[in-house]
């Protein structure tokens, strides 16, 4: 039967003065904290958070060696809900900085931390190391740049990578140890271009596995000679360009294209390349022929109207 708080309750039985000394122990935690993180006289705890705080409402200073932090400095924390030391409990961790985390034992024995939004946005100029704060990074300059992800960031967190100034540079996220974004150490957020545009686009990365993250929103573009590309979080990969080819000879003209990058699929798995020839004397659209399906790095064309050939414009879609 639910405990209600009303006029007259004398609080006699131990459910309702345990109910009454987590609440107001719990609603003294911010005094305590201030009391607690600045306190000279106290000694931090070098022992296990689970086993040290083992019902609502307890907290504690706890050393860096502490087990169950959420990483190598010293930390108030505070048990805050789901009952005691077990599957379902919840804490807070709080460190000088204003750094702040929330924590739920998911898993018996450990305590998985999330950090809270606060503070999360960072502005770069230069390469940099990304935090378990950071949710957001704002490029500020047209230089190519590097963010680095080191191991052990929280799981199932994301980060956000903008730029706000023109540029032709690529911006490059770089994983530490055995982690992997896409399967790979390198991946391009932002990619090269052949001349300097205003790339806004909000390119987003997850953490999805221990080791692994994965481009879960936004369009990766990029440009070069042979065209320009946009990959997009659901593996799609549109490729377009306009190549000029020069003059075709007077009988049947062949022709190859290189893709800006590859697609990891061909003609037989799904890819689809449309193109038009134009010249001087008007427009030739051309079919496929058995030996021109395009492949996973380009096309071939080929036409039987002679003729100065000045382009070929082309769109493939398949996949990255």
């Amino acid at each position: 039967m639910p405990i209600g708080i009303t006029s007259g309750a004398n609080w006699k039985s131990a459910e309702s003065k345990a109910l009454k000394s987590n609440m107001a122990t719990a609603f003294s935690n911010n005094l305590n904290w201030g009391r607690l993180a600045n306190a000279a006289d106290i000694t931090a705890k070098t022992t296990d958070v689970i086993a040290t705080l083992t019902h609502v409402g307890d907290y504690d200073v706890f050393d860096a060696v502490a087990h169950n932090l959420p990483d190598a400095n010293a930390y108030y924390v505070s048990c805050i809900g789901g009952g005691y030391s077990v599957t379902g409990a919840r804490y807070r961790a709080r460190r000088t900085g204003g750094y702040e985390y929330i924590g739920d034992i998911i898993t018996a024995g450990t305590i998985t931390w999330m950090p809270v939004e606060l503070n999360c946005v960072k502005s770069v100029t230069a390469n940099y190391t990304i935090s378990d704060y950071d949710r957001k990074i704002i490029i500020n300059t047209a230089d190519a740049v590097t963010l680095t992800i080191p191991e052990g960031l929280s799981l199932y967190r994301d980060i956000e990578i903008q730029r706000v100034v023109a540029s032709i540079n690529a911006i490059t996220v770089a994983t530490s140890g055995s982690e992997t974004i896409e399967g790979t150490t390198i991946f391009v957020t932002h990619g090269s271009t052949s001349s300097s545009f205003l790339n806004t686009q909000i390119v987003r990365i997850t953490k999805t596995g221990a080791a692994s993250w994965k481009f879960t929103n936004g369009i990766v573009s990029g440009s070069n000679s042979n065209g320009s590309y946009e990959k997009y979080s659901d593996r799609r990969l549109i490729q377009s360009g306009l190549l000029l080819i020069g003059t075709a000879p007077a009988t049947n003209g062949v022709f190859s294209f290189t893709f800006p990058i590859s697609f990891v699929n061909t003609y037989a798995s799904g890819l689809i390349v449309n193109y038009v020839l134009t010249s001087n004397a008007g427009i030739y659209p051309t079919s496929y022929l058995s030996p021109e399906e395009p492949t996973e790095t380009g096309f071939t064309v080929t036409y039987s109207t002679s003729g100065t050939v000045v382009r070929c414009i082309y769109t493939a879609v398949g996949e990255w």
